[in-house]
């Protein structure tokens, strides 16, 4: 078993080195058009886009999904008004879901841990988040910034003097690379938001979930977090929200918001607080 920083690393490592090679292969291209670094970037990252799905299902190891698993993510893409993404689990311990893919290719993807912790309705919730990515196009908003991002620095890059580049990395590295994951929190955020406001009973239980996933996990074993009580629920929520520093701001390299912060904006949004009852 393997944890999830380590497949996400392994992801990245695959991603960046198959950018490496693509971003070789078009600078071959003897093209004499102005501002021709910024198309390769656009083509570079484009490139990129397309084949990473497969990059992805390779560094994970998915296979199918069992097909309650893909009922499920079929109710939910109709309830959404999205086309039904390819759906696959993870043969591992950590507990994670996510959507990935691109225009022609989508995919939903949760470790079996996972699917094995949390409780139907649970379930239900988290999945309806990952389809609320592809129902905002976020894969596609992130390449957006990325490449706007590698091309403001490139702009700079092409027309400052050399010995403007130490201020130019540092202006890459202290304010571009923040705002990539910034982007990231906000689109995360989004899903929460989209999941909930097309299915407001969704809300107790993605809060829920993402209580047993980010604080309840630590101290309580996998295969008994799906008999946890909601009246436990509510009591780690409560200390949660009143006991915890949120000390996030915009040069943190979270991809998420806080437990914190997503439990403060999704209770704004609860209907009614019998199911701590």
């Amino acid at each position: 078993m393997q944890s999830i920083t380590t497949y996400w690393w392994k992801y990245y490592f695959v991603s960046f080195f198959s950018i490496l090679v693509i971003d070789l292969l078009v600078s071959t291209l003897n093209v004499n058009v102005p501002y021709f670094f910024l198309i390769q970037i656009g083509l570079v990252f484009g490139l990129w886009y397309l084949i990473s799905p497969f990059i992805m299902m390779l560094t994970f190891k998915m296979r199918r999904a069992p097909q309650d698993l893909t009922l499920i993510v079929k109710n939910i893409s109709s309830k959404f008004k999205v086309k039904m993404p390819n759906v696959y689990v993870i043969e591992d311990n950590f507990l994670n879901a996510f959507a990935f893919g691109n225009v022609v290719f989508r995919g939903v993807a949760i470790t079996l841990s996972l699917y094995n912790t949390l409780s139907q309705e649970e379930l239900i919730a988290v999945l309806s988040h990952e389809v609320a990515h592809i129902r905002n196009y976020d894969p596609e908003i992130m390449l957006v910034t990325i490449i706007a991002m590698n091309s403001l620095y490139a702009g700079f890059l092409s027309f400052l003097p050399f010995m403007y580049l130490p201020v130019l990395l540092i202006f890459y590295f202290v304010l571009l690379f923040p705002l990539v994951f910034n982007v990231h929190r906000v689109i995360e955020k989004r899903a929460d938001l989209t999941a909930i406001s097309i299915d407001p009973n969704l809300t107790y239980w993605l809060e829920s979930s993402l209580i047993k996933i980010g604080y309840l996990s630590r101290s309580i074993p996998l295969s008994m977090l799906r008999y946890v009580p909601p009246i436990q629920v509510l009591l780690a929520k409560q200390f949660i929200i009143n006991n915890t520093v949120d000390r996030k701001g915009f040069f943190s390299f979270a991809t998420h918001p806080s437990l914190k912060e997503r439990l403060l904006y999704l209770s704004e949004h609860e209907q009614q607080k019998t199911y701590y009852l």
